[in-house]
């Protein structure tokens, strides 16, 4: 299970990871797994770009200088956990091209 396979999961069954739908508990979720696979050394390319510049990506998108995860400028953005979650999920796939 890589990184891929959690977002299709929380686009498909999200509360197979969250309890309300919420970006909060996903991005806890993710990153937790990407500590437990960065502890074992199997990150894959995907995951350490995400690692290393989707919170870039995020403030470019929402032009802001806020230094907070990923996941709170998105909710700061959004309002609700849920809507905020459904936008996290769009924003993956536009960051990696899937769009």
């Amino acid at each position: 299970m890589n990184l891929d396979d959690v977002i299709q999961i929380l686009e498909s069954r999200p509360g197979m990871i969250t309890i309300n739908r919420s970006l909060f508990e996903a991005e806890l979720f993710i990153n937790g797994f990407l500590f437990s696979r960065a502890c074992d050394e199997i990150l894959d390319k995907n995951e350490v770009r995400f690692q290393d510049e989707f919170s870039n990506w995020i403030r470019d998108k929402y032009d802001c200088n806020i230094q907070s995860s990923w996941g709170r400028i998105i909710m700061f953005y959004e309002g609700g956990e849920e809507v905020a979650l459904k936008k996290f999920l769009k924003m993956y796939r536009e960051f990696f091209g899937v769009i």
